[in-house]
């Protein structure tokens, strides 16, 4: 809630134009030391409709870490975001304590494609990183 009834100050779509803004939040829960979740969303207070909807569950150990997200985001009038739903996997695995190999993957829910994939090997000292990757 805002107090001031001045919507000059936002601009038009960004759901802060009125006294009274989009209802927006987080859910975290952890579920002991490996195990993530967290809900971010923004629901329109007109519609009561989740215009961004985002989740992402993580787990990490030691040596595995593995993500999975799914975006839903409605048009946005006041940024350059266009509309896009996607779900993304993210993976990556310590070979040794100098050598990691990692790997992503995001698929357009919308356009049934895949939006961007890449895989990186990294060698790590104590004052340098080298990467080698592939991204499509």
């Amino acid at each position: 809630y805002r107090l001031t009834e001045d919507p000059s100050i936002y601009t038009p779509g960004s759901g802060l134009e009125d006294t009274l803004s989009d209802l927006v939040g987080q859910i975290h829960v952890t579920a002991g030391t490996a195990w993530d979740f967290i809900h971010r969303f923004r629901v329109d207070k007109n519609t009561g409709d989740f215009s961004r909807n985002e989740s992402s569950l993580f787990w990490d150990t030691s040596n595995l870490q593995l993500a999975l997200d799914y975006l839903s985001l409605d048009e946005q009038a006041n940024t350059f975001l266009p509309a896009q739903e996607e779900i993304s996997l993210n993976a990556a695995a310590w070979l040794a304590p100098e050598w990691r190999v990692s790997g992503w993957l995001v698929h357009d829910i919308r356009s049934d494609g895949v939006r961007n994939a890449n895989t990186e090997l990294t060698w790590y000292n104590q004052c340098l990183a080298l990467t080698l990757g592939y991204s499509r």
